[in-house]
């Protein structure tokens, strides 16, 4: 039997480990892809709600527009289509978008100014970004594999990408509470705990103004 000295085997892995990365390579690719698309398809699942014109409520298509105190306010009903994937099956959100009117006055906007009527007018107040980043992503993503040699490094190291990649979108798509400056806008959800699925509409307020959305029938 011929023996390998320690160069040649040390070769042998090496080589074994570049053959199999263009795999691997191709697989993050792959599961890139599959969650990509399984985002749209459920985005064509899911309820769609449209605004219902009120007196000093405009509505263009899917969103409505109002003034309140200097602010002026885009709302839309829309749908979490961002990592992380299984947030709307625990939240309901609106895309709202702020802009300060005023030339010189500094407006400040607090979660508690934002709430959610059902059909049955129950309330709802908005979720944190940070609440909802506590629920749904872990703080240590190793922690679920620790001990369980079965889990690769690739399915490892792509569930701590999904989950960094989520943290960032919280930060860069959540609405910013606080300060907006004098002809300033800011933009991003807004959460709610999720509606049941057979709710039928729901109602935004802000600063004592209400913007009824209706489920769609088509």
């Amino acid at each position: 039997m011929k023996r390998q000295c320690p160069t040649q085997m040390s070769r042998t892995k090496s080589s074994a480990v570049s053959n199999n990365a263009p795999w691997r390579g191709g697989r993050r690719i792959l599961v890139s892809v599959l969650a990509t698309l399984a985002l749209f398809l459920l985005a064509g699942c899911m309820a769609r709600y449209l605004p219902v014109p009120e007196p000093g409520i405009e509505v263009d298509d899917d969103h409505a527009v109002f003034t309140v105190d200097g602010l002026r306010v885009i709302v839309s009903k829309r749908s979490w289509l961002r990592e992380p994937d299984n947030l709307n099956d625990y939240f309901t959100t609106f895309y709202v978008q702020v802009r300060n009117m005023s030339a010189q006055d500094t407006w400040r906007i607090l979660p508690g100014e934002f709430s959610m009527l059902d059909e049955f007018s129950s309330q709802f107040d908005a979720v944190s970004p940070l609440d909802v980043v506590g629920l749904l992503l872990d703080r240590d993503p190793y922690a679920h594999y620790v001990g369980d040699l079965n889990q690769s490094l690739v399915e490892r190291d792509a569930l701590v990408r999904k989950q960094t990649e989520g943290r960032a979108n919280m930060q860069a798509y959540a609405f910013s509470f606080g300060d907006i400056l004098p002809g300033a806008t800011k933009s991003g959800y807004i959460f709610f705990n999720r509606l049941p699925s057979s709710n039928q509409s729901a109602t935004l307020v802000f600063r004592g103004r209400r913007v009824r959305f209706v489920r769609s029938k088509d």
